[in-house]
């Protein structure tokens, strides 16, 4: 017999960590963010579910966003990527990186991703490594 699956463990990991967890439909629209990305946002889940990074965020701040977003609906594979974003509050530019790969429930495709904040110039040093890496692989292997 096969244990009940454990979700309080699941919700511990999605919500007691500082990575930013969103899930977006097809159309960029949020459905679904963990705790993290609603500590780090001035908007409240009601009024961010339903909603596109360009009506949250702006035009200019979702450009890069949505070209990522785009390779990754396309490529059916995961799609690591550098992000910037303009904290306002902080008046400073945040640097994250993210990680985000498409998702087919049912007829409907949507789009999971998980952002980390790079807090100082060793982990954009480690990541960029990370990245040359994953380059290498691909070339050497082919993507999988």
């Amino acid at each position: 017999m096969t244990p009940a699956p454990d979700f309080g463990f699941l919700s511990r990991i999605v919500n007691d960590d500082r990575a930013i967890i969103f899930v977006r439909d097809a159309d960029g629209r949020y459905v679904w963010v963990n705790d993290a990305f609603l500590a780090d946002l001035p908007v409240a889940a009601d009024q961010l579910i339903g909603r596109t990074n360009r009506e949250i965020f702006g035009v200019e701040a979702s450009r890069g966003w949505e070209s990522a977003d785009a390779l990754s609906m396309a490529a059916n594979s995961f799609v690591i990527t550098p992000e910037e974003l303009y904290d306002r509050q902080r008046r400073k530019w945040r640097k994250f990186l993210s990680t985000k790969v498409a998702v087919t429930v049912g007829r409907k495709r949507y789009l999971a991703g998980v952002s980390i904040e790079l807090l100082d110039d060793s982990a954009i040093q480690y990541e960029r490594k990370l990245a040359e890496f994953r380059a290498y692989l691909i070339e050497r292997f082919g993507e999988k």
